[in-house]
């Protein structure tokens, strides 16, 4: 089944591997890497990026500039973003091991798993599996 993935992450390494291991266990997907929420929240919100391209996962950085991901995960629990988002399924990904961000994580409606990078082919192809 073709996925469309978005990856929301600051750090390019981060995303390249991420790309390699999603086309690896899911090469018909479509993927789109952003580094910040800024210019992906606008283009939410300005009708660049259209219901057709929401996403069927999204794997997100806590920690990033300028917009965190408690702000996007917000704007999409209080319906500031298209309802169409509510369909995505999140995957938060962080180097944090901060409980507190687990918990807050997992305790939004849309968050299926908070899991710390790298992420590995194996929980990929977990997530796709059972979502």
């Amino acid at each position: 089944m073709n996925k469309i993935i978005w990856v929301i992450d600051d750090d390019p390494i981060f995303r390249m591997i991420m790309s390699y291991n999603i086309k690896s266990v899911s090469p018909q997907s479509e993927m789109y890497e952003y580094e910040t929420l800024v210019e992906l929240i606008q283009n939410i919100e300005q009708g660049i990026i259209g219901v057709h391209s929401i996403p069927d996962f999204i794997f997100l950085d806590i920690n990033l500039p300028e917009i965190d991901a408690w702000v996007f995960l917000d704007k999409i629990a209080t319906n500031s973003l298209p309802l169409a988002m509510k369909s995505s399924k999140i995957v938060v990904v962080s180097s944090s091991i901060d409980p507190a961000d687990r918990l807050r994580a997992l305790n939004c409606e849309q968050v299926v798993a908070f899991l710390s990078k790298p992420l590995t082919k194996y929980q990929i192809a977990e997530l796709f599996r059972s979502n």
